[in-house]
Protein backbone atom coordinates (compact mmCIF):
# COMPACT_ATOMS: atom_id res chain seq x y z
CA UNK A 1 0.00 0.00 0.00
CA UNK A 2 1.36 3.43 -0.91
CA UNK A 3 0.15 6.97 -1.22
CA UNK A 4 -0.66 8.07 -4.76
CA UNK A 5 2.21 10.13 -6.11
CA UNK A 6 4.78 8.58 -3.76
CA UNK A 7 7.08 5.62 -4.26
CA UNK A 8 7.41 4.62 -0.61
CA UNK A 9 5.41 1.48 0.18
CA UNK A 10 4.24 -0.12 3.39
CA UNK A 11 2.66 -3.47 4.11
CA UNK A 12 -1.13 -3.33 3.90
CA UNK A 13 -3.06 -5.00 6.70
CA UNK A 14 -6.68 -4.58 5.63
CA UNK A 15 -9.69 -5.44 7.75
CA UNK A 16 -13.12 -5.51 6.13
CA UNK A 17 -16.10 -5.10 8.45
CA UNK A 18 -19.84 -4.63 8.37
CA UNK A 19 -20.49 -0.95 9.01
CA UNK A 20 -24.08 -1.63 10.10
CA UNK A 21 -23.02 -3.15 13.44
CA UNK A 22 -20.88 -1.75 16.25
CA UNK A 23 -18.49 -4.66 16.78
CA UNK A 24 -15.51 -2.58 15.63
CA UNK A 25 -16.92 0.82 16.67
CA UNK A 26 -13.71 2.52 15.53
CA UNK A 27 -12.92 5.88 17.18
CA UNK A 28 -11.91 8.39 14.52
CA UNK A 29 -9.20 11.02 14.92
CA UNK A 30 -10.00 12.75 11.62
CA UNK A 31 -12.56 12.37 8.84
CA UNK A 32 -15.58 10.12 8.97
CA UNK A 33 -16.44 6.49 9.47
CA UNK A 34 -17.16 4.18 6.59
CA UNK A 35 -20.73 3.56 5.47
CA UNK A 36 -22.08 0.48 3.73
CA UNK A 37 -22.19 2.17 0.31
CA UNK A 38 -18.43 2.94 0.33
CA UNK A 39 -16.87 0.69 -2.29
CA UNK A 40 -13.54 2.37 -2.94
CA UNK A 41 -13.02 4.18 0.37
CA UNK A 42 -10.62 3.44 3.20
CA UNK A 43 -9.91 4.55 6.76
CA UNK A 44 -6.24 4.30 7.64
CA UNK A 45 -4.39 3.64 10.88
CA UNK A 46 -1.85 5.86 12.58
CA UNK A 47 1.10 3.77 11.43
CA UNK A 48 0.38 4.57 7.78
CA UNK A 49 0.30 8.26 8.71
CA UNK A 50 3.75 7.95 10.27
CA UNK A 51 5.18 5.83 7.45
CA UNK A 52 4.12 8.39 4.87
CA UNK A 53 5.57 11.32 6.85
CA UNK A 54 2.30 13.05 7.77
CA UNK A 55 2.57 12.84 11.57
CA UNK A 56 2.58 16.62 11.94
CA UNK A 57 -0.28 17.27 9.53
CA UNK A 58 -2.44 14.12 9.19
CA UNK A 59 -5.43 16.20 8.03
CA UNK A 60 -3.71 16.60 4.66
CA UNK A 61 -4.26 12.90 3.97
CA UNK A 62 -8.05 13.19 3.96
CA UNK A 63 -9.25 13.01 0.37
CA UNK A 64 -6.01 11.62 -1.02
CA UNK A 65 -5.83 8.20 -2.70
CA UNK A 66 -3.88 5.20 -1.55
CA UNK A 67 -2.92 2.51 -4.02
CA UNK A 68 -3.38 -1.11 -2.96
CA UNK A 69 -0.91 -3.19 -4.95
CA UNK A 70 -2.62 -6.52 -5.69
CA UNK A 71 -0.33 -9.44 -6.53
CA UNK A 72 -1.85 -12.80 -7.30
CA UNK A 73 0.02 -14.09 -10.30
CA UNK A 74 0.09 -12.96 -13.92
CA UNK A 75 -3.22 -13.03 -15.77
CA UNK A 76 -5.31 -12.58 -12.59
CA UNK A 77 -6.76 -9.47 -10.94
CA UNK A 78 -9.74 -8.44 -8.80
CA UNK A 79 -12.97 -7.67 -10.61
CA UNK A 80 -12.42 -4.00 -9.90
CA UNK A 81 -10.68 -1.43 -12.04
CA UNK A 82 -8.34 -2.40 -14.85
CA UNK A 83 -8.45 -5.88 -16.32
CA UNK A 84 -5.34 -8.04 -16.10
CA UNK A 85 -3.11 -7.82 -19.19
CA UNK A 86 -3.81 -10.50 -21.75
CA UNK A 87 -0.97 -13.04 -22.07
CA UNK A 88 0.85 -12.55 -25.38
CA UNK A 89 1.48 -15.29 -27.88
CA UNK A 90 4.13 -17.64 -26.50
CA UNK A 91 3.96 -16.21 -22.95
CA UNK A 92 6.27 -18.20 -20.67
CA UNK A 93 6.87 -18.42 -16.94
CA UNK A 94 9.12 -15.35 -17.03
CA UNK A 95 6.25 -13.22 -18.36
CA UNK A 96 3.90 -14.37 -15.61
CA UNK A 97 6.54 -13.78 -12.93
CA UNK A 98 7.04 -10.23 -14.24
CA UNK A 99 3.28 -9.59 -14.06
CA UNK A 100 3.13 -10.88 -10.52
CA UNK A 101 6.07 -8.68 -9.51
CA UNK A 102 4.44 -5.55 -10.93
CA UNK A 103 0.96 -6.27 -9.60
CA UNK A 104 -2.13 -4.14 -10.17
CA UNK A 105 -2.79 -0.89 -8.31
CA UNK A 106 -6.29 -0.46 -6.87
CA UNK A 107 -7.03 3.14 -5.77
CA UNK A 108 -8.95 3.90 -2.59
CA UNK A 109 -9.87 7.33 -1.23
CA UNK A 110 -8.92 8.10 2.38
CA UNK A 111 -12.06 9.25 4.19
CA UNK A 112 -10.89 8.89 7.78
CA UNK A 113 -8.00 8.23 10.15
CA UNK A 114 -8.57 6.05 13.20
CA UNK A 115 -7.52 7.35 16.60
CA UNK A 116 -4.16 6.18 17.90
CA UNK A 117 -4.51 2.94 19.84
CA UNK A 118 -7.75 1.93 18.14
CA UNK A 119 -7.50 -1.89 18.03
CA UNK A 120 -4.32 -1.87 15.95
CA UNK A 121 -2.63 1.25 14.57
CA UNK A 122 -1.12 -0.86 11.79
CA UNK A 123 -4.49 -1.83 10.31
CA UNK A 124 -6.57 -0.03 7.72
CA UNK A 125 -10.27 -0.66 7.19
CA UNK A 126 -12.63 -1.09 4.23
CA UNK A 127 -16.27 -2.12 3.96
CA UNK A 128 -17.12 -5.78 3.76
CA UNK A 129 -19.13 -5.10 0.60
CA UNK A 130 -16.07 -3.82 -1.23
CA UNK A 131 -13.97 -6.68 0.15
CA UNK A 132 -16.44 -9.15 -1.35
CA UNK A 133 -15.98 -7.45 -4.72
CA UNK A 134 -12.20 -7.61 -4.39
CA UNK A 135 -12.48 -11.32 -3.62
CA UNK A 136 -13.88 -11.91 -7.10
CA UNK A 137 -10.92 -12.62 -9.39
CA UNK A 138 -10.84 -12.06 -13.13
CA UNK A 139 -8.35 -14.15 -15.05
CA UNK A 140 -7.45 -15.17 -18.56
CA UNK A 141 -8.18 -18.80 -19.18
CA UNK A 142 -7.92 -21.07 -22.16
CA UNK A 143 -11.18 -22.33 -23.54
CA UNK A 144 -10.18 -25.85 -22.48
CA UNK A 145 -10.31 -24.82 -18.82
CA UNK A 146 -6.57 -24.39 -18.23
CA UNK A 147 -5.34 -20.92 -17.33
CA UNK A 148 -2.40 -19.45 -19.20
CA UNK A 149 0.04 -19.67 -16.28
CA UNK A 150 -0.47 -23.33 -15.59
CA UNK A 151 -0.76 -24.81 -19.08
CA UNK A 152 2.00 -26.92 -20.59
CA UNK A 153 5.15 -25.56 -22.12
CA UNK A 154 3.95 -24.80 -25.65
CA UNK A 155 2.83 -21.35 -26.86
CA UNK A 156 -0.79 -20.39 -26.24
CA UNK A 157 -2.82 -18.82 -28.98
CA UNK A 158 -4.44 -15.53 -27.85
CA UNK A 159 -7.57 -16.41 -29.73
CA UNK A 160 -8.47 -19.24 -27.32
CA UNK A 161 -7.99 -17.15 -24.14
CA UNK A 162 -11.09 -15.77 -22.48
CA UNK A 163 -11.84 -13.82 -19.30
CA UNK A 164 -13.50 -15.79 -16.50
CA UNK A 165 -14.55 -14.81 -12.99
CA UNK A 166 -13.95 -16.73 -9.81
CA UNK A 167 -15.57 -15.86 -6.47
CA UNK A 168 -12.92 -16.79 -3.92
CA UNK A 169 -15.22 -15.97 -1.03
CA UNK A 170 -17.83 -18.49 -2.15
CA UNK A 171 -15.12 -21.12 -2.41
CA UNK A 172 -13.27 -20.39 0.83
CA UNK A 173 -15.68 -18.47 3.06
CA UNK A 174 -14.56 -16.42 6.03
CA UNK A 175 -11.16 -17.10 7.53
CA UNK A 176 -12.40 -16.06 10.99
CA UNK A 177 -15.30 -14.35 12.71
CA UNK A 178 -15.02 -11.90 15.60
CA UNK A 179 -17.79 -12.02 18.20
CA UNK A 180 -18.37 -9.17 20.64
CA UNK A 181 -19.75 -10.17 24.03
CA UNK A 182 -22.19 -7.97 25.92
CA UNK A 183 -20.26 -8.68 29.14
CA UNK A 184 -16.77 -10.00 29.81
CA UNK A 185 -18.28 -12.55 32.20
CA UNK A 186 -20.00 -14.24 29.24
CA UNK A 187 -16.89 -14.68 27.07
CA UNK A 188 -16.11 -18.18 28.32
CA UNK A 189 -19.69 -19.38 27.85
CA UNK A 190 -19.81 -17.95 24.31
CA UNK A 191 -16.55 -19.70 23.42
CA UNK A 192 -17.96 -23.00 24.72
CA UNK A 193 -21.09 -22.58 22.60
CA UNK A 194 -18.99 -21.86 19.51
CA UNK A 195 -16.94 -25.00 20.12
CA UNK A 196 -20.15 -27.04 20.40
CA UNK A 197 -20.97 -25.88 16.87
CA UNK A 198 -17.80 -27.55 15.67
CA UNK A 199 -15.63 -24.44 15.31
CA UNK A 200 -12.45 -23.45 17.04
CA UNK A 201 -12.70 -20.54 19.46
CA UNK A 202 -10.02 -18.33 20.93
CA UNK A 203 -10.79 -15.67 23.53
CA UNK A 204 -8.77 -12.71 24.69
CA UNK A 205 -8.49 -14.35 28.12
CA UNK A 206 -7.11 -17.55 26.57
CA UNK A 207 -4.57 -15.52 24.63
CA UNK A 208 -3.65 -13.65 27.81
CA UNK A 209 -3.24 -16.94 29.68
CA UNK A 210 -0.87 -18.18 26.97
CA UNK A 211 1.13 -14.96 27.16
CA UNK A 212 1.27 -15.23 30.95
CA UNK A 213 2.57 -18.80 30.70
CA UNK A 214 5.32 -17.68 28.34
CA UNK A 215 6.18 -14.75 30.61
CA UNK A 216 6.21 -17.07 33.63
CA UNK A 217 8.70 -19.39 31.93
CA UNK A 218 10.79 -16.39 30.90
CA UNK A 219 10.67 -15.12 34.49
CA UNK A 220 11.97 -18.47 35.78
CA UNK A 221 14.80 -18.46 33.24
CA UNK A 222 15.72 -14.88 34.11
CA UNK A 223 15.50 -15.67 37.83
CA UNK A 224 17.93 -18.58 37.38
CA UNK A 225 20.31 -16.34 35.43
CA UNK A 226 19.96 -13.66 38.10
CA UNK A 227 20.59 -16.20 40.85
CA UNK A 228 23.76 -17.38 39.14
CA UNK A 229 24.87 -13.77 38.75
CA UNK A 230 24.25 -13.08 42.43
CA UNK A 231 26.17 -16.22 43.39
CA UNK A 232 29.14 -15.16 41.26
CA UNK A 233 28.96 -11.65 42.74
CA UNK A 234 28.91 -13.12 46.25
CA UNK A 235 32.00 -15.21 45.52
CA UNK A 236 33.67 -12.11 44.11
CA UNK A 237 32.99 -10.08 47.27
CA UNK A 238 34.20 -12.92 49.50
CA UNK A 239 37.36 -13.25 47.42
CA UNK A 240 37.94 -9.49 47.52
CA UNK A 241 37.54 -9.31 51.28
CA UNK A 242 39.74 -12.38 51.89
CA UNK A 243 42.47 -10.82 49.77
CA UNK A 244 42.00 -7.56 51.66
CA UNK A 245 42.52 -9.46 54.91
CA UNK A 246 45.85 -10.85 53.68
CA UNK A 247 46.99 -7.53 52.23
CA UNK A 248 46.11 -5.58 55.38
CA UNK A 249 47.31 -7.98 58.03
CA UNK A 250 49.89 -5.52 59.39
CA UNK A 251 47.26 -2.76 59.36
CA UNK A 252 44.98 -4.99 61.44
CA UNK A 253 47.86 -5.60 63.86
CA UNK A 254 48.45 -1.85 64.21
CA UNK A 255 44.74 -1.24 64.82
CA UNK A 256 44.65 -3.94 67.48
CA UNK A 257 47.81 -2.54 69.11
CA UNK A 258 46.19 0.88 69.22
CA UNK A 259 43.21 -0.50 71.14
CA UNK A 260 40.80 -1.63 68.44
CA UNK A 261 38.70 -4.57 69.58
CA UNK A 262 37.79 -7.62 67.55
CA UNK A 263 34.27 -6.23 67.19
CA UNK A 264 35.73 -3.04 65.72
CA UNK A 265 37.77 -4.98 63.15
CA UNK A 266 34.74 -7.12 62.31
CA UNK A 267 32.51 -4.08 61.82
CA UNK A 268 35.19 -2.40 59.69
CA UNK A 269 35.42 -5.28 57.23
CA UNK A 270 31.66 -5.84 57.16
CA UNK A 271 31.15 -2.15 56.43
CA UNK A 272 33.58 -2.37 53.52
CA UNK A 273 31.79 -5.44 52.17
CA UNK A 274 28.44 -3.70 52.56
CA UNK A 275 29.88 -0.72 50.68
CA UNK A 276 30.82 -3.00 47.78
CA UNK A 277 27.26 -4.35 47.68
CA UNK A 278 25.76 -0.87 47.98
CA UNK A 279 27.70 0.63 45.09
CA UNK A 280 27.16 -2.51 43.04
CA UNK A 281 23.42 -2.04 43.50
CA UNK A 282 23.60 1.68 42.65
CA UNK A 283 25.57 1.10 39.45
CA UNK A 284 23.35 -1.88 38.53
CA UNK A 285 20.18 0.19 38.93
CA UNK A 286 21.73 3.06 36.95
CA UNK A 287 22.69 0.75 34.06
CA UNK A 288 19.26 -0.93 34.12
CA UNK A 289 17.53 2.45 34.12
CA UNK A 290 19.61 3.56 31.12
CA UNK A 291 18.79 0.38 29.18
CA UNK A 292 15.14 0.81 30.13
CA UNK A 293 15.08 4.32 28.69
CA UNK A 294 16.65 3.08 25.46
CA UNK A 295 14.00 0.35 25.25
CA UNK A 296 11.29 2.94 25.91
CA UNK A 297 12.52 5.13 23.05
CA UNK A 298 12.58 2.14 20.69
CA UNK A 299 9.04 1.09 21.69
CA UNK A 300 7.72 4.65 21.36
CA UNK A 301 9.25 4.89 17.91
CA UNK A 302 7.73 1.60 16.75
CA UNK A 303 4.87 1.38 19.23
CA UNK A 304 2.10 1.85 16.69
CA UNK A 305 2.51 -1.79 15.66
CA UNK A 306 1.52 -2.80 19.21
CA UNK A 307 -1.92 -1.33 18.81
CA UNK A 308 -3.68 -0.52 22.08
CA UNK A 309 -1.25 -2.38 24.30
CA UNK A 310 -0.02 -0.13 27.14
CA UNK A 311 3.62 0.71 26.57
CA UNK A 312 3.96 3.81 28.76
CA UNK A 313 5.35 1.86 31.72
CA UNK A 314 8.18 0.23 29.78
CA UNK A 315 11.45 1.33 31.37
CA UNK A 316 9.62 2.56 34.50
CA UNK A 317 11.29 1.84 37.84
CA UNK A 318 9.12 2.42 40.95
CA UNK A 319 10.92 3.93 43.94
CA UNK A 320 10.32 0.85 46.09
CA UNK A 321 12.07 -1.35 43.53
CA UNK A 322 15.12 0.92 43.43
CA UNK A 323 15.32 1.10 47.23
CA UNK A 324 14.70 -2.64 47.54
CA UNK A 325 17.45 -3.56 45.06
CA UNK A 326 20.02 -1.33 46.77
CA UNK A 327 19.09 -2.64 50.23
CA UNK A 328 19.25 -6.23 48.98
CA UNK A 329 22.68 -5.83 47.37
CA UNK A 330 23.96 -4.04 50.48
CA UNK A 331 22.72 -6.88 52.70
CA UNK A 332 24.17 -9.44 50.31
CA UNK A 333 27.54 -7.68 50.41
CA UNK A 334 27.45 -7.54 54.19
CA UNK A 335 26.71 -11.26 54.47
CA UNK A 336 29.41 -12.04 51.90
CA UNK A 337 31.97 -10.16 53.99
CA UNK A 338 30.94 -11.81 57.25
CA UNK A 339 33.38 -14.75 57.09
CA UNK A 340 36.39 -12.61 56.00
CA UNK A 341 35.49 -10.09 58.74
CA UNK A 342 35.42 -12.79 61.41
CA UNK A 343 38.74 -14.13 60.14
CA UNK A 344 40.29 -10.65 60.28
CA UNK A 345 38.97 -10.07 63.81
CA UNK A 346 40.52 -13.33 65.03
CA UNK A 347 44.05 -12.47 63.90
CA UNK A 348 46.60 -12.39 66.68
CA UNK A 349 47.81 -8.78 66.91
CA UNK A 350 51.42 -9.82 67.64
CA UNK A 351 51.51 -12.23 64.68
CA UNK A 352 49.80 -9.59 62.54
CA UNK A 353 52.52 -7.02 63.34
CA UNK A 354 55.21 -9.55 62.35
CA UNK A 355 53.43 -10.42 59.06
CA UNK A 356 55.36 -9.49 55.93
Amino acid sequence: MRLEGQDKKTWASLVAYDTDNDVFNLPMALGRKLVSTDLNKITIGNRFVQDMGYSGHPQDLIGKNVLLNYRNGGGSAPDWGDLPPKPPLGADREWYDAQQKNGIDIPAEIVGITASGALDDGQSYITIGWARRLEVSVMWQQSGGCNGQGCGSGPSSPSVLQLVKQDNFKQQGYGSIILKADDTANIGAIADEVKKLGFGANTAQAMLDQINKILFIMSIVLAVIGGISLFVATIGIINTMVMATYERTREIGVLRACGATRATIRRLFMAEAASLGFWGGVFGVAISFGLGQVAKLIVQKNGSSLGSLPVDHIGHFPWWLIVGVILFTTLLGMLSGLIPAIRAARLNPVEALRYE
